[in-house]
């Protein structure tokens, strides 16, 4: 390795890069298309150990996908209970506009006129998340792995189907 690193050349160096990923990609392929066909007896050692901790990760953070719709939901109510009152209003609105306010750098919230800011907040926070939203959510965070090897799989095969 060290010979390779004196005597490299900056194409060299790219090409084996270059062929590094084509075989991870290669391999990657194999591994979804052995998961997109429930092939997975077939599957090597590092595809096993791979395919196991994304499914750990997956199913230890499936919570985020409930507490996140939790949240959302609390948020309604709480856009709800500060609209009853002007001055819990007008709270609101110093909120949203604050620097450290919520969401305030994603929608811009900062530049919009108070009266703009309700409206865009009456939308956004105007009607709670279903049960079947979250069951929705949930189903496709716990089974992503699966869509992603389905995808790499239609990916890889193209040619194959058309």
């Amino acid at each position: 390795m060290r010979e390779f690193l004196r005597e490299a050349t900056l194409g060299s160096i790219l090409e084996s890069l270059k062929e590094s990923l084509i075989d991870s990609l290669i391999w990657w392929g194999e591994g979804a298309e052995k998961l997109a066909t429930f092939d997975i007896l077939s599957f090597d050692i590092p595809q096993i150990i791979v395919t196991i901790f994304f499914i750990y990760v997956v199913y230890t953070t499936r919570n985020t996908v409930k507490k996140d719709w939790e949240y959302f939901n609390r948020e309604v109510d709480n856009v709800h209970d500060a609209l009853k009152t002007n001055e819990e209003t007008q709270n609101m609105i110093e909120y949203f506009k604050r620097q450290d306010g919520l969401l305030s750098d994603e929608y811009g919230y900062k530049k919009l006129s108070d009266e703009k800011l309700l409206k865009v907040l009456k939308k956004r926070f105007g009607k709670k998340k279903s049960k079947l939203n979250l069951y929705v959510e949930q189903f496709f965070y716990v089974t992503s792995l699966y869509w992603a090897a389905v995808f790499i799989y239609i990916m890889i095969n193209y040619s194959n189907f058309s």
